[in-house]
């Protein structure tokens, strides 16, 4: 096959329903990762990588939202701040516009 170009493989996208249903499975430990992997044509490195993940920031779901990490009050918070410099910058031109008038 000389001259052929090896074409690039593209990487699989799983969704996070399926990595879910994997991690799960892997954590029950009825089965190794290594059976897991082969049943659902998964790298284990990968298993390994989603069950990390999920010990890591799984208890994120069950975080109560604040302001930083909650976008809706974080996007309220910047219409407070917009609307009070709008309203600066108003009384700013008028005092400008008031007091060039007298010069």
């Amino acid at each position: 096959m000389k001259g052929m170009v090896a074409m690039g493989r593209t990487r699989k996208k799983y969704s996070g329903k399926f990595k879910l249903q994997i991690v799960l499975e892997a954590i029950s430990d009825e089965r190794t990762t290594a059976e897991i992997a082969r049943n659902y044509d998964v790298n284990p490195n990968l298993i390994g990588r989603w069950k990390q993940d999920l010990l890591e920031h799984g208890h994120e779901i069950f975080d109560t939202p604040t302001a930083e990490n909650n976008p809706y009050k974080k996007i309220e918070e910047l219409e407070k701040i917009i609307g009070k410099l709008t309203v600066e910058l108003e009384l700013a031109k008028n005092y400008l516009r008031h007091y060039s008038c007298r010069s």
